[in-house]
């Protein structure tokens, strides 16, 4: 949904996945992503470090975390 534009509506269905599953290290990261192709820095960058948080072995995360701090630098 997020590549397709459908920004409102994909995060409406990644917060509700969060709230039924506030652990689930996946749901934060895609969020994050959805935040950061929507432009949503601040927001992208919180749930990439919740994610992290939950898995610091997510490589495909650290990578996006990455792309995302170089571009707030």
């Amino acid at each position: 949904l997020g590549k397709s534009q459908k920004y409102k509506e994909s995060e409406a269905l990644f917060l509700k996945a969060i709230k039924a599953h506030p652990n689930a290290a996946s749901y934060h990261g895609n969020l994050a992503v959805l935040y950061h192709r929507w432009g949503h820095l601040d927001l992208a960058k919180k749930h990439y470090e919740i994610s992290l948080q939950l898995d610091p072995t997510a490589s495909g995360t650290k990578e996006n975390y990455g792309l995302l701090r170089r571009k707030l630098e």
